[in-house]
């Protein structure tokens, strides 16, 4: 495979990755929001947390992705 394929397969998974982390991320900070009022401050800020960290593996992911792009 020639290296501009590699590179856009490998950009094309690494936008994948990053539109999954901003997903969780805004779903980590709207599910509480607009979810039920009688949640405790402990789910909220464990739905923060929890978005907010797979969030970062997500992007993490699609940094790794682009390390691989070739000249």
């Amino acid at each position: 495979m020639g290296n501009l394929i590699h590179n856009e397969k490998a950009k094309l998974h690494a936008t994948y990755l990053n539109n999954l982390g901003v997903a969780a991320l805004v779903g980590g900070i709207i599910a509480p929001v607009f979810g039920s009022n009688t949640g405790s401050v402990f789910t909220v800020a464990g739905s923060f947390l929890f978005g907010g960290l797979m969030s970062a593996i997500f992007h993490a992911g699609a940094l790794w992705c682009l390390s691989d792009l070739k000249e």
